[in-house]
């Protein structure tokens, strides 16, 4: 039976942000105590375990995954996968990329969504295969729109591609200095989303991405990763 809230992130254009946003929101979840696991479904990403920096690390990843089915030996996965201060990352592999059966991301998923509190998941995009069966086993989906012209023009697109699939969705507003007032609520309205967050540019990321520091501890994108935390927790306490 499934535990964890299950949320995925979707850049609605390149260069959002949107693993980074998946790697500050597991971070911060865990400092608050919750059992979080993040998982890398961008088969061409550049790898949700550079992100975090333990690309150097061993540990199995999705190419030793490929085949899972059913019930998994969840404890013994996770004492296996690779860790950033303690947070297991499932990553693709930059040496053995591999297509991703619908079966066996739903198994990992699935089996670390019964031992955690929270799963987060960095989505593919709407053109890959692996999109609709990704989303299928989502609570909430998360799209993080850029502000320049072109990125806004893919929101639209985006975001039409993604509430197709009858999903929950919001939207985290990326703000560079030139931004006018009130971008977010305009793009909100315009995409017929609710905005779960704003991100303002944020010098700390690169540095922190630079020095193999999983981004997100502090800043701009700390606090858009808290809000998008408290938008996924809500339902669950109001459950409890």
């Amino acid at each position: 039976m499934t535990r964890a809230r299950i949320i995925g992130i979707s850049g609605a254009s390149g260069g959002v942000g949107a693993t980074c946003l998946v790697a500050a929101v597991g971070l911060r979840g865990q400092r608050r105590g919750l059992e979080v696991v993040c998982v890398d479904l961008r088969r061409y990403g550049g790898g949700l375990d550079v992100t975090f920096g333990i690309d150097h690390e061993r540990g199995l990843r999705w190419p030793d995954l490929a085949r899972a089915r059913g019930r998994l030996d969840v404890p013994e996965l996770l004492r296996h996968l690779p860790r950033a201060n303690g947070l297991p990352v499932v990553s693709h592999d930059r040496d053995a990329t591999v297509d991703l059966d619908p079966q066996a991301v739903a198994a990992v998923v699935d089996g670390l969504a019964a031992h955690s509190d929270l799963v987060v998941i960095d989505l593919p995009a709407p053109g890959d295969g692996e999109f609709a069966s990704a989303v299928a086993l989502l609570h909430q989906g998360i799209v993080v729109c850029g502000s320049g012209p072109a990125q806004l023009a893919a929101a639209g697109v985006h975001a039409s591609a993604c509430v197709d699939l009858g999903l929950s969705w919001e939207i985290v507003q990326r703000l560079d200095r030139r931004a006018p007032p009130g971008l977010a609520h305009i793009v909100g309205d315009a995409l017929g989303l609710p905005v779960a967050a704003l991100l303002p540019d944020d010098e700390r990321v690169g540095a922190d991405l630079r020095r193999g520091r999983i981004p997100g501890g502090r800043g701009h994108l700390a606090e858009a990763a808290d809000a998008v935390l408290e938008a996924a927790l809500e339902p669950m306490r109001s459950i409890a």
